[in-house]
């Protein structure tokens, strides 16, 4: 498989992935407007559970956007460059802090006897992910950092 072919399975994955995480978002809002009506003892959780997930979900969407940016630079011969490790870091640290936002926010929502504790079950799968994520972004900006480094030293060579 050619770098350009690659790179347009990334491009388009990572945008499916995009789409899939709005249709996800309209969905839970969905559901979560369903509960309210349908049981009115819950309807005080709605709008902090949405204004919740609305914050854990912007640094994903934009995660999905550096991850266009990195695959459009592939597709473009620019695999190793500053800001591919740069963008890389930024996505490391977002993960990182949303997994913590997520685990610290539905503990909070758990102590107000906003949530379930199941729920806090699930969120700790949510924080595993977003941990590992954030490992795997971590090590492919070190690679991409030392490849950076061999090219700029490559490319003085006459």
């Amino acid at each position: 498989m050619n770098t350009k072919t690659l790179s347009r399975l990334l491009f388009v994955a990572f945008l499916g992935v995009g789409v899939l995480g709005l249709g996800g978002c309209y969905g839970i809002v969905s559901f979560g407007r369903e509960i309210a009506e349908s049981n009115p003892e819950y309807a005080y959780c709605f709008l902090p559970w949405v204004i919740f997930l609305a914050l854990f979900a912007l640094p994903c969407f934009l995660a999905v956007y550096f991850a266009l940016r990195i695959s459009l630079d592939l597709g473009n011969g620019r695999a190793f460059t500053k800001g591919n490790v740069r963008r890389l870091k930024i996505v490391s640290r977002m993960a990182f802090f949303d997994a913590l936002y997520f685990f610290i926010g539905n503990n909070v929502f758990l102590f107000l006897n906003m949530s379930h504790p199941g729920i806090l079950l699930l969120a700790l799968f949510v924080v595993f992910v977003g941990m590992v994520i954030a490992l795997l972004a971590e090590a492919l900006s070190q690679l991409t950092f030392g490849a950076q480094g061999l090219k700029e030293e490559n490319d003085l060579t006459i």
